[in-house]
């Protein structure tokens, strides 16, 4: 288990989880860049250059994944919050004409 998961568990500071997730991915790209020459090598030039520029961005659509999957809640809450001011606009200018 990565010590990025077990960090927070612990009370670690922020800095340290990132640090420590951090140090995982880079891990994780260099096993990724081992196992595509690997298979590179077995597959042919064509197939094996396919798949490891497919493979190299792995690490980086996890990364945009988990962000956007913490960003979605704070999209949530933004389109939210314009609901309730319009809301409360479109409220206050039909009271500001009413007679």
């Amino acid at each position: 288990m990565p010590l990025g998961i077990i960090a927070p568990r612990v009370d670690v500071s922020d800095l340290w989880v990132f640090v420590l997730n951090s140090l995982a991915i880079i891990a994780l790209a260099d096993v990724l860049c081992r196992a595509t020459d690997d298979v590179a090598s077995y597959l042919g030039e064509t197939t094996g250059a396919l798949l490891n520029i497919t493979m190299g961005n792995v690490t980086e659509l996890v990364i945009l994944f988990v962000s956007l999957w913490h960003l979605l809640n704070l999209i949530q809450l933004t389109f939210l919050s314009m609901q309730v001011v319009l809301a409360l606009q479109s409220n206050y200018m039909t009271k500001a004409y009413i007679p």
